[in-house]
């Protein structure tokens, strides 16, 4: 929970992953995880502090429909990108495949606006690589999230568990004269 305040007394709840714009000098007072809005020493200003409304979209996630797979199988993941902020924005995603998989249908970069309020699905296909060697892979998708306000958001998908057995054929030769009749 951060605060914002000035010296009448008044506080306003900021919820959390708001973006924040101060006018002022901001202190922390080292009372908990909050902003104290203040000048400092005498300064003589107002000390003025907005809430400017702004898109949110750190509540977006990727998920996918398998937990354990084989290669050749297909993963579908579900990018679902909210807007939980109080005004409409653009974002712009990339979904950086992992060595793992291999693309199959579904835009892997794009530009979405969404209102306030809004949600919107992406789904993307990949194929689980049918050249990987024996062994256990735990295959997590990335997908990077701009909004062009702050950080570049991060989102993961759950781990696929990956197993990759091989088998090896053992034919051995038998050399065996045979009597002609």
């Amino acid at each position: 929970r951060a605060f914002l305040d000035g010296y009448n007394g008044t506080w306003d709840d900021i919820p959390v992953g708001a973006r924040v714009t101060v006018i002022g000098l901001a202190s922390a007072d080292g009372e908990g995880p909050r902003i104290r809005v203040r000048h400092y020493q005498n300064d003589e200003r107002p000390d003025d502090a907005w809430v400017l409304p702004a898109p949110n979209f750190y509540t977006s996630q990727v998920n996918v429909n398998a937990t354990v797979a084989e290669p050749g199988d297909i993963l579908t993941y579900t990018l679902t990108f909210s807007n939980t902020g109080d005004v409409a924005g653009t974002l712009v995603y990339t979904d950086v495949l992992p060595a793992e998989l291999t693309w199959v249908s579904g835009a892997l970069t794009g530009e979405l606006t969404l209102a306030a309020g809004e949600s919107r699905t992406v789904t993307i296909e990949a194929a689980v690589s049918l050249a990987l060697e024996r062994g256990t892979y735990f295959v997590t998708n990335n997908v990077l999230v701009d909004d062009g306000l702050g950080p570049q958001i991060h989102l993961s998908s759950p781990e696929t568990m990956v197993s990759v057995t091989v088998y090896e054929l053992y034919l051995p030769l038998v050399l065996q004269s045979l009597a002609v009749p």
